[in-house]
């Protein structure tokens, strides 16, 4: 019983720090970017050619109010679901990608 009375003050200082690094993140956070319908045209065929040509796509994409980079072999497309998946475990849906881009070395 006098342990927990002896570490509540420090416990307090724990929980502040973390109610800070959640505030700081949500802060950070963006408004998703609206595309354009030539945008979208743009990634849509940029998409099937990446596929076609089995080559490496690099993406931008839109997730929980940040913008991600990931880099992958686009190995289905899924018209359905409207999805892609990359590298055959990770699923973008096209509503959620930002743009395809040419990686400079």
């Amino acid at each position: 019983m006098r342990n927990d009375v002896k570490w509540a003050p420090f416990n307090s200082v724990i929980n502040s720090n973390e109610a800070v690094r959640e505030l700081l993140k949500e802060r950070g956070k963006i408004k998703k970017p609206t595309l354009s319908e030539e945008q979208i045209e743009y990634l849509e065929r940029k998409i099937i050619d990446r596929y076609q040509s089995q080559l490496i796509a690099n993406f931008k994409y839109f997730s929980n109010g940040q913008i991600i980079e990931l880099s992958g072999l686009i190995t289905k497309i899924d018209p359905i679901n409207k999805k892609v998946i990359v590298d055959n475990h990770i699923s973008l849906y096209f509503t959620n990608i930002m743009d395809i881009y040419e990686k400079n070395t």
